[in-house]
């Protein structure tokens, strides 16, 4: 299997935390596969490729601050690790890859990797992952303060309030359960938004 060039591995290093380096690099040499950094997507932070015609292939979005950037590869190698296990035989975030990804965690759930109140979130997180790192509020939430500093958020508005979020306009309307509606202007449609999520005030 392909090895991940060593370019491209400088520069993924060069996003983690220090302390993460030995724990990396060993994971990488036991199971090769392609590594690409993306240039920023809004819909995820990474993903995992393969197939009959396709070498392995991890790729993690260029521009996510380090921890965030070693959770996401973690996440995505777990998926390498269970296609090697298990093939396409179980479903894709299943128990298998629950289990794999906690696993591959565990070693790095450290001060010397993670700041304290990054811990705090990762540790509730790691009991039961989810498909997408976005679904988990207090990760979003986590994720929002790393990348955005003190961003005005949809949960800081009230009922009524007008804001700009990717070049539309939405009028905040009542929370649903863990989400907030929004009506959007132009398309005249509701959506539901994290409460962390970063907005702009009109």
């Amino acid at each position: 299997m392909q090895q991940a060039s060593s370019k491209v591995l400088i520069a993924y290093l060069e996003r983690i935390p220090d302390a993460a380096h030995p724990f990396t690099l060993a994971l990488l040499e036991r199971y090769p596969v392609r590594l690409r950094l993306s240039a920023p997507r809004k819909s995820k932070w990474g993903d995992y490729r393969y197939g009959n015609r396709y070498t392995p292939t991890i790729s993690v979005n260029r521009d996510l601050p380090p921890s965030l950037f070693l959770l996401t590869f973690m996440h995505e190698m777990a998926h390498h690790l269970v296609q090697i296990d298990y093939g396409s035989r179980v479903s894709a975030h299943g128990s298998e890859w629950k289990h794999t990804f906690s696993k591959l965690m565990l070693p790095l759930l450290s001060p010397k990797v993670f700041k304290d109140d990054e811990l705090l979130v990762l540790a509730v997180h790691m009991r039961n992952p989810r498909a997408s790192l976005a679904t988990d509020p207090a990760l979003h939430a986590l994720a929002v303060k790393l990348m955005h500093g003190d961003a005005l958020t949809v949960a800081e508005l009230t009922a009524g309030d007008r804001f700009f979020f990717r070049e539309r306009t939405y009028i905040r309307q009542e929370a649903v359960r863990k989400r907030i509606r929004c009506f959007c202007t132009e398309n005249e449609r509701i959506y539901l938004f994290q409460p962390s999520t970063p907005i702009e005030a009109l």
